[in-house]
């Protein structure tokens, strides 16, 4: 209780009832998470936005570009669920320039609200960058009398286009 001493301020962020608003898509925000409580999550400090989405999209949310490479974690939930212990989505990996930075690539999600909670992994704090940005469908259109390879890459087949850095191979001619 507050009564006999000034309640602390909460950090923007702080928790579901406190987020940080993400006012448009291709969002970037860096700060640290270090000086927040473990309030979702693993064990580390977590900052928490919140997202509004007016029609259906389907976005790329990462910390792949963190200016610190440590063991960050993503939770997603919808509206009402926040800090829940089940998740629309969670991703602890998936950035191409590191292992330890999280991505949630090109996933689909219907109109409404929504919050991400950017955590750190076994109690760690750091500097981190969220990016939250409409995802670049991948398109590959074979010339004809080419066969799709039915190769997979990334996380579907004749998906490399769509890797935070696009994996793909020249071909020669008739290959």
């Amino acid at each position: 209780s507050c009564a006999n001493n000034p309640c602390p301020t909460l950090l923007p962020g702080e928790n579901c009832s406190n987020p940080i608003v993400i006012s448009s898509i291709f969002y970037s925000d860096t700060r640290t998470t270090c000086g927040y409580l473990d309030d979702y999550g693993v064990s580390g400090p977590d900052v928490i936005y919140k997202m509004t989405l007016a029609q259906p999209m389907t976005l790329d949310i990462s910390t792949c570009n963190s200016p610190v490479d440590w063991d960050t974690e993503l939770y997603l939930w919808g509206d009402g669920d926040c800090g829940s212990l089940n998740p629309i989505a969670s991703a602890d990996f998936g950035c191409s320039n590191s292992y330890n930075l999280s991505l949630f690539s090109g996933i689909s999600l219907q109109a409404g609200t929504y919050y991400i909670s950017v955590d750190g992994w076994f109690g760690s704090c750091n500097q981190y960058t969220l990016d939250v940005t409409e995802a670049t469908p991948c398109v590959t259109e074979c010339p004809p009398g080419a066969m799709p390879e039915g190769e997979a890459l990334g996380d579907s087949t004749n998906d490399g286009c769509n890797l935070s850095v696009p994996l793909f191979g020249a071909i020669s001619c008739g290959d």
